[in-house]
């Protein structure tokens, strides 16, 4: 049986990623949000693709733990996790991989 590595979402500190709301930090890589919270399996679940995949779609994640934010908590409480490329929703409730790809490969164009 293979093991799987799982990574547990972080609060979000502004030093520690790329800047949220940010599209293409230093090295070209484009920025992928992950809205989310501790103790959510599925954010972490979205956490751990979407590492295991940074390289490979030549992405920058960026973390932000929802419940640190009143704005954010009224405006994913219960949609977690939803993944955004800047102001673009590019999906919630479970990491759409597809939907991804087609983002990435929109605003590379």
């Amino acid at each position: 049986m293979s093991q799987r590595r799982v990574l547990k979402l972080e609060p979000h500190r502004p030093a520690s990623g790329p800047a949220i709301g940010a599209t293409v930090p230093e090295g070209g890589r484009t920025v992928i949000t992950l809205y989310g919270r501790r103790g959510c399996h599925l954010c972490d679940d979205a956490a751990a693709v979407l590492a295991e995949l940074a390289d490979t779609l030549h992405i920058a994640i960026g973390s932000v733990d929802v419940d640190d934010n009143d704005a954010l908590r009224r405006r994913y409480d219960h949609h977690v996790p939803v993944v955004c490329h800047g102001d673009d929703e590019i999906c919630r409730h479970h990491l759409d991989l597809p939907a991804l790809e087609r983002t990435l490969a929109r605003v590379r164009s």
